[in-house]
């Protein structure tokens, strides 16, 4: 069976200007704004904040305000009165407002 190749087979016959408009449209729609997160996705996300914290492992933390962010560090300290986070980068330390945070992931 053939594999269709998508959108990509199409762009030699294309002016440059259309690629780059697809291209910010393209970036465009993956800069949108989040969906609210699940309840379930919420107790996965805390499960992994809290273990991340407990074992001092070095994350990836996503957060989605006005635009994507992407910070890297060891959780310093967990603030559950203000609902914040701290994660140090080994320069800076950086407060994190929970509601903020959509994903987390380890590094080994």
């Amino acid at each position: 069976m053939y594999k269709d190749r998508g959108t990509i087979k199409w762009t030699a016959m294309m002016l440059p200007e259309h690629v780059q408009k697809l291209r910010q449209w393209r970036n465009e729609l993956d800069e949108k704004q989040p969906n609210a997160l699940e309840s379930w996705q919420l107790e996965e996300l805390n499960a992994k904040i809290q273990l991340a914290f407990e074992q001092q492992k070095m994350i990836s933390i996503y957060s989605y305000d006005e635009q994507w962010h992407e910070e890297k560090g060891r959780i310093e300290r967990l603030d559950f009165q203000k609902k914040l986070v701290f994660l140090d980068d080994g320069l800076i330390m950086q407060k994190l407002p929970i509601h903020l945070i959509y994903r987390v992931i380890f590094h080994d």
